[in-house]
């Protein structure tokens, strides 16, 4: 049983790893080109400025290695070095996710058609008039429905734009009460015990010899 479950899990990983190289990369590249641009604009701005752009290590580090650490990440995700009790869940960042597919699509776009004009033209026009027609035949088919379908169908949109939106910041909210929050009683949140170094740091503490000494001293000052 475990042997199969250990087979399987390493097909899973392995089909995962073809699709990041893939997917991966056609987000790496346009990060890469952000980075590198964001990166130079930094660079002549605190030059001129007489700053050093010294914070922009860590982010080209991340932009750098995206593409990598992607294959680590499926490794650690199924089979992981280091034992973790308690594993983060994933955030729901839609505004992101949005700002990303789009800025890779925008990218790859320029790309073709910097490439090849003309076919890049052909292409885009043609999606264009096909996405056009698509949302006309949409609006001929709402149009026609009864007048309660319509208003059933504007409150259900409603709705998925509420819930996306809630799906979208309730995690926000979350992390930034969890950071107002003190650390001692982030650690120990849910428990209601106190750990033992909070106990040893809670003890009223000895005078140590130097102290004695000092106040020995001081005493001594104040006698006539």
């Amino acid at each position: 049983m475990e042997s199969t479950v250990g087979i399987l899990m390493v097909l899973i990983l392995v089909v995962a790893e073809v699709v990041w190289a893939i997917v991966g990369f056609m987000f790496w590249v346009p990060l890469l080109a952000r980075a590198a641009t964001i990166f130079s604009t930094v660079i002549v701005y605190a030059r001129v400025t007489g700053q050093a752009p010294e914070d922009m290590r860590d982010y080209l580090r991340v932009a750098t290695s995206f593409w990598f650490e992607g294959f680590v990440a499926a490794k650690e995700a199924l089979f992981p070095t280091t034992r973790r009790e308690n594993a983060a869940a994933l955030d729901v960042k839609i505004g992101r996710l949005c700002g990303e597919v789009a800025w890779s699509l925008l990218f790859w776009l320029l790309v073709a058609w910097v490439w090849d004009r003309s076919a890049t033209q052909e292409v885009v026009s043609a999606y264009v008039i096909s996405v056009l027609d698509g949302l006309q035949r949409v609006g001929t088919f709402l149009v026609g429905l009864h007048p309660a379908w319509q208003l059933l169908v504007l409150l259900a949109a409603v709705v998925l734009s509420f819930l996306l939106g809630a799906m979208a910041t309730m995690p926000e909210q979350q992390s930034a009460k969890e950071r107002s929050e003190p650390v001692g009683s982030q650690s120990q949140k849910g428990t209601g015990v106190i750990s033992e170094t909070q106990q040893v740091n809670a003890r009223p503490r000895a005078p140590s010899a130097r102290g004695l000494d000092d106040v020995k001293a001081a005493e001594k000052d104040r006698v006539p």
